[in-house]
C-alpha cells in the first residue's frame, strides 16, 4: 500500500509538472513568440522556441512559427570533423551555440545573419559570417601554412554591377587595416629612401617626377617623411593601434611591397567584404561616428572571411586606376554608409587624414583583368532629352499631397548636449490621421528665429534599423547647428 501511494504522488507530480509545462507553453510562450517573432527578434525567439518544442512537439501553430524562424543549412568543411558553433551577428558578445562537428546536413539555424566559429586541432581557428541560406564549404588551413594576421579567402568568380566577371584564384587579406605601428617600421627602415620599393610612376597631370621630387610631397606636419598625420617621423603617442592615415596610394604601394605583398584589386577588396551579402548587418558595428579612426578590430562589424573595418574607419587604397586616379573603398568614420559599397576614385598623391589600406598576398597569381584601369561611367544629365509635359506632369502628381495644418507639437527635450537643444516633435502627416516623428536641433547661444535646413540623408539609412543610430551619427549635419542654424532630421 505505501508503495502504491508514492508511486501515485510521483505520477501525480510528473502530471503535474507536465500539465504546468503545456499550460505554460500554450498560454504565456506563444504569445511571446508571436511577440518576438513581430518584432524581428529572430534569435531569441528560435532559442524560446527550441525549448517550447519539448513541450508541444506537434503543436500546428508553433510549427508555422518554427519555419518562419529558422532555416535548414547545410554546409561542409574540408577536411570534415571540424567543431562548429554560431551566434547572431547582431549580438558579437553572445556565448556560442554548438551544433556539432562538420558536415552539416540540414541543421536548424535562426534565420539571419550568423556568426560562425569552425575550430579542428592542427588546423587555424576560424571566425566568419554568412548568411543562414548559404551552403558553403569552407576550406582549412593548416596551422603551418597560415599568414600571420591575415586570413584566407576562397577564389571564385567576382562580377561587380555586372560590368566586369574576374575568375580570382584563392588568395590572403590583411585582417585588419595597416596601423602606426606596423607603419612606423616601414619609416625606420628606411622606406622612403629605398627607391626600389616604389615600383610604379610618379604621374601628375601627365607629367613624371623623378623619386627625389615626389618624395618631397610625402612630408610629416614637421616635414619628416612620414604620412600627413605624423610628426618628426613618428605617430602620435598612444596611437599605435589605429590605422595609419594620411599616405597616398604611392607610400601604400611601397609598404606592400616593403612587407612582401601587394594592394588588392578592387575585385578582390569587393569580394572580401561582404558589401553585398551583409551590407545593413556589418554597419551596425562599423566605425561610421564621425569622430575619428577606432583601434583595428575594436568594432565587431567582421566581414564574410574573417576580416575587419572593411567599412568606415578609414578608407582603403586599392590597385586599380580611373584615368589617373586610383581607387579608395570601404568609406572612413566620416563618410555616409553607402560608400561602404561605393568606390571613389582620388588623386593618387592624395595624404587625407582619412586615407588607410591594408594589404594582400596572392600564392596564384591573379588574371591581368584584375589589375585593368576601371572606368567610372556617370550618367551626363546635360545631354539627355527632357520628357514630354503628360510625363512630367505624371511624375508631378507623384508628389502631390493634401495640405493641412501641420499641428506640430514638442514631445520631449533633451538638453544634455553643450552643443545644442534636442527637441522630439511629431507633425501631422497628410494621411491617415498618422503623425510624423523627426527631431529638432537647436543651436545654443543664438537668438531665434534661425535660418532652418531640412536634413535628408542619403540611402544608408534604408540599412539601418533604428533612426536613433542615425539620429547619434551628427557628423553629417552637426556642422550646420554650430553655425548658428536648426536642423530638422
Amino acid at each position: 500500500l505505501a508503495a502504491l501511494v508514492v508511486a501515485a504522488l510521483v505520477v501525480g507530480a510528473f502530471l503535474a509538472r507536465r500539465f504546468a509545462r503545456e499550460r505554460w507553453a500554450r498560454q504565456e510562450a506563444l504569445p511571446e513568440l508571436v511577440r518576438l517573432a513581430g518584432e524581428g527578434r529572430s534569435f531569441v525567439a528560435f532559442s524560446l522556441a527550441e525549448e517550447v518544442r519539448g513541450v508541444l512537439p506537434d503543436d500546428p501553430q508553433l510549427e508555422k512559427l518554427w519555419s518562419e524562424l529558422s532555416l535548414p543549412v547545410s554546409f561542409g568543411t574540408a577536411p570534415e570533423g571540424a567543431a562548429v558553433a554560431f551566434k547572431p551577428y547582431e549580438r558579437p558578445d553572445a556565448p556560442w551555440t554548438p551544433v556539432g562537428l562538420s558536415p552539416l546536413e540540414e541543421v536548424r539555424v535562426p534565420f539571419g545573419s550568423l556568426r560562425w566559429r569552425i575550430e579542428k586541432e592542427g588546423f587555424e581557428p576560424r571566425e566568419l559570417t554568412f548568411l543562414a541560406v548559404s551552403s558553403p564549404t569552407i576550406p582549412l588551413i593548416p596551422e603551418s601554412e597560415s599568414r600571420p594576421g591575415m586570413v584566407h579567402v576562397p577564389g571564385g568568380r567576382y562580377e561587380y554591377r555586372a560590368t566586369r566577371t574576374v575568375e580570382l584564384p584563392d588568395y590572403w587579406l590583411d585582417r585588419h587595416e595597416v596601423t602606426n605601428r606596423e607603419f612606423q617600421q616601414f619609416v625606420d627602415e628606411g622606406g622612403y629612401e629605398r627607391e626600389e620599393l616604389w615600383t610604379e610612376p610618379f604621374v601628375e597631370e601627365g607629367r613624371t617626377l623623378r623619386f627625389e621630387e615626389a618624395m618631397e610631397r610625402f612630408r610629416d606636419t614637421t616635414g619628416r617623411p612620414g604620412p600627413s598625420t605624423w610628426e618628426v617621423g613618428r605617430y602620435p603617442e598612444g596611437l599605435g593601434d589605429l590605422p595609419v592615415g594620411g599616405v597616398s596610394w604611392h607610400e601604400a604601394l611601397a609598404y606592400a611591397t616593403h612587407a612582401g605583398r601587394q594592394l588588392p584589386t578592387f575585385h578582390h577588396w569587393f569580394r572580401a567584404a561582404g558589401a553585398r551579402s551583409i551590407f545593413s548587418d556589418i554597419l551596425q558595428f562599423s566605425n561610421f561616428n564621425g569622430e575619428g579612426p577606432a583601434p583595428v578590430g575594436s568594432r565587431p562589424g567582421l566581414s564574410p572571411w574573417g576580416s575587419y573595418d572593411m567599412a568606415g574607419n578609414v578608407r582603403e587604397w586599392v590597385w586599380n586606376a580611373s584615368g589617373e586616379r586610383r581607387y579608395t573603398l570601404g568609406g572612413a568614420w566620416n563618410d555616409p554608409t553607402y560608400l561602404f559599397s561605393g568606390p571613389d576614385a582620388l588623386d593618387p598623391f592624395d595624404r587625407s587624414a582619412t586615407l588607410g589600406f591594408r594589404c594582400a598576398l596572392y600564392p596564384t597569381p591573379p588574371p591581368d583583368a584584375a589589375f585593368e584601369p576601371i572606368e567610372r561611367v556617370f550618367r551626363d544629365y546635360a545631354d539627355e532629352t527632357p520628357v514630354d509635359d503628360t510625363v512630367f506632369d505624371a511624375y508631378r502628381r507623384l508628389h502631390t499631397y493634401d495640405r493641412g495644418p501641420l499641428e506640430a507639437r514638442v514631445e520631449s527635450t533633451d538638453d544634455s548636449d553643450e552643443r545644442w537643444r534636442v527637441e522630439t516633435v511629431s507633425y501631422a502627416a497628410s494621411y491617415g490621421g498618422e503623425r510624423i516623428p523627426a527631431r529638432l536641433l537647436l543651436p545654443r547661444g543664438v537668438e531665434p528665429p534661425y535660418q532652418a535646413v531640412l536634413y535628408f540623408p542619403s540611402s544608408g539609412p534604408l540599412n539601418i534599423r533604428s533612426s536613433e543610430k542615425r539620429f547619434r551619427e551628427s557628423a553629417h549635419y552637426g556642422f550646420l547647428v554650430r553655425s548658428g542654424r536648426a536642423v530638422l532630421t
